[in-house]
């Protein structure tokens, strides 16, 4: 299994970077403060811009929690898995049919086998059968 992939929001990175231009200027007092001021940007801004998950999302949790334990439970667990996805790369859905595109693919898609560059061509080519079917 793979490392996953996590989305750095565009205003957390702007947080940051602001936050290391400034401690450079300044000149922080020793590394751990500088690394704790970082992060601590980073924290700051999240706190402010909360990712809220969208409609879909949280029905997505709900249906996995619901299946799985009590309300109570979903009702503890839901805020804590969303915390636990909000930074992740989504998964590419696999489509109904890799048959369709299999021609076009290297390797067996999703294996982990294939290079960086053949997985961002099979990424590629799965894009465009995902936005070919939803043009029609």
């Amino acid at each position: 299994m793979s490392e996953p992939k996590y989305v750095v929001p565009e205003g957390m990175l702007k947080a940051v970077q602001d936050k290391i231009r400034q401690e450079i200027t300044q000149g922080p007092s020793n590394s751990q403060d500088y690394f704790v001021t970082i992060i601590e940007a980073a924290l700051r801004w999240q706190s402010e811009n909360p990712p809220v998950p969208t409609d879909a999302q949280l029905d997505a949790l709900m249906e996995e929690f619901v299946e799985q334990c009590t309300e109570t439970c979903s009702n503890r667990y839901i805020p804590v898995e969303w915390i636990r996805r909000m930074y992740l790369v989504p998964e590419p859905e696999e489509p109904e049919s890799v048959d369709a595109v299999k021609d076009l693919m290297f390797g067996i898609p999703y294996t982990g086998n294939n290079t960086a560059s053949e997985q961002a061509h099979n990424f590629a080519i799965l894009e465009a059968y995902r936005r070919g079917k939803a043009g029609k």
